[in-house]
């Protein structure tokens, strides 16, 4: 089965993204057993949900002023393990004081004469670490279909035209796990068909984008953006890179001021990710916002 490659039609993808045409920010957060194992000194489920809560609150800080809050975007995120469940959904308004709990980060910033000074930064909570069970990666961009769909033909209050008319929904999957069914010699068939419906979704502006991060394990060597499925060496990378789509040409500048440097048709994945680069991904993924 062929899947969709991001079109490259000079007009895609170059709506600006305003209060006006805010677009849809979608996370996916594996949430299985496995996301206990360490990466970078705590474990997968800890140091993603901390990236993906700063994240948050970095967005909404950039999109705020004074107390008014820019609803540039609507965030979604769901987390898989043991069941599907959605965690949060809304304008940055609606889900800025929807946290339950907060934590606290060191912040280091220059002062008057260039030296880094470390200061103590509470940051809200609206993702938990939580873990268990399995890895229904297929059941989640089930999901994904249905909240996105919805999403695009609901009605835009300001301008009485559906959010069809804004720039294409992005979905940023973060998992560790090879899906339920391409486990025990599966083939992944449920995953990739439930991966190229999410991916034929589009806007007036373009497809819906698919990025896949992979949370690597200790010594392995990390892969940006392949353009080529010959550059993994093994079942699981090639798999998600056939259900990455394609980084469209307007697009790529905002990877390389990311940190990234891709080439022509490379794909949406990071494989064997470290978490500094998780959060140059959601950097890039959020990159129309900032």
């Amino acid at each position: 089965m062929l899947l969709p490659e991001a079109t490259q039609c000079s007009n895609q993808y170059t709506k600006k993204i305003s209060t006006f045409n805010p677009t849809l920010i979608f996370i996916l957060e594996d949430k299985s057993t496995s996301m206990r194992d360490e990466w970078e000194s705590q474990s997968k489920a800890h140091t993603s949900s901390k990236i993906v809560n700063q994240l948050l609150h970095e967005l909404i800080k950039l999109n705020s002023s004074g107390e008014s809050i820019r609803d540039r975007c609507f965030v979604a995120i769901i987390g898989y393990g043991t069941n599907v469940e959605p965690i949060l959904f809304g304008k940055l308004s609606e889900i800025a004081d929807s946290f339950q709990n907060t934590f606290s980060i060191v912040h280091y910033e220059k002062d008057a004469t260039g030296n880094s000074v470390a200061t103590e930064m509470t940051i809200p909570q609206w993702v938990e670490p939580t873990t268990a069970g399995s890895t229904p990666m297929a059941e989640a961009f089930e999901k994904s279909y249905e909240v996105i769909s919805n999403w695009l033909s609901a009605i835009n209050p300001l301008t009485n035209h559906p959010y069809q008319e804004s720039f294409p929904p992005i979905v940023i999957n973060i998992t560790d796990g090879v899906p339920n069914d391409l486990q025990q010699g599966g083939n992944g068939v449920q995953t990739t068909m439930a991966a190229n419906k999410l991916m034929n979704l589009s806007s007036d502006n373009g497809n819906l984008l698919l990025y896949n991060f992979h949370i690597g394990s200790s010594g392995g060597n990390e892969l940006q953006f392949p353009n080529d499925v010959l550059q993994l060496t093994n079942k699981y990378a090639q798999f998600l890179y056939n259900i990455s789509s394609t980084i469209p040409i307007p697009l790529i500048k905002d990877a390389e001021l990311s940190g990234f440097y891709p080439k022509p048709n490379a794909r949406g994945l990071i494989y064997n990710g470290r978490a500094e680069t998780l959060i140059q991904m959601l950097n890039f993924g959020t990159s129309g916002l900032r």
